[in-house]
């Protein structure tokens, strides 16, 4: 008897402890905020044409390490540019679609020109502003507008009591935030 008392007492313990793990972890999708999920990849991509942009692509290279390294931007280089053709600088997204950036005479051929290119593809003042309140508020909302005005309202208005509603249930939530939405 003394032994199976002992062991019940050691199923509630656990039961316990695992139910209020249960518990707890309910909100913690604010602490995987910042975890990369399999987002997909922004490529930037250099097109050579050839030893003449060997400079271009050193400088890009050494400053990508650092300027990319907190971006879900990856820098590689193509040499399918024909001969004659300039280098040629784009960004490219997962369904395919190309921006240029730079081209020819254009692209940085010094590691700080290249740096700085760099910083302004990647970081925004949007998006520190965007990193900055995520980590002091429970969430960040951010309507982009359309051109239907009736839609952008209505999006507002669900937006606003959604922020409401959350802010009411956050005294009772187990992680304080001082910050609503």
């Amino acid at each position: 008897m003394g032994r199976r008392l002992v062991n019940i007492r050691i199923w509630f313990w656990l039961l316990l402890a695992s139910a209020s793990a249960a518990h707890a972890c309910r909100y913690s999708v604010r602490d995987t905020g910042f975890v990369d999920l399999g987002t997909p990849f922004f490529r930037l991509e250099l097109f050579s044409a050839g030893p003449a942009s060997q400079d271009v692509w050193s400088s890009l290279a050494g400053a990508a390490a650092t300027a990319l390294s907190d971006s879900n931007i990856r820098f590689s280089t193509n040499s399918d540019a024909r001969p004659g053709e300039s280098a040629l600088l784009r960004l490219v997204d997962s369904e395919g679609r190309i921006l240029s950036i730079a081209s020819g005479g254009s692209l940085p051929r010094t590691s700080p020109a290249a740096a700085l290119l760099l910083k302004s593809i990647a970081h925004s003042p949007m998006r520190e502003r965007l990193m900055a309140e995520a980590l002091r508020s429970y969430a960040v909302v951010l309507l982009i507008e359309g051109e239907n005005t009736a839609a952008n309202e209505q999006a507002r208005g669900s937006a606003e009591q959604a922020i409401l509603s959350i802010a009411r249930l956050m005294p009772g939530m187990p992680k304080p935030v001082e910050i609503p939405p």
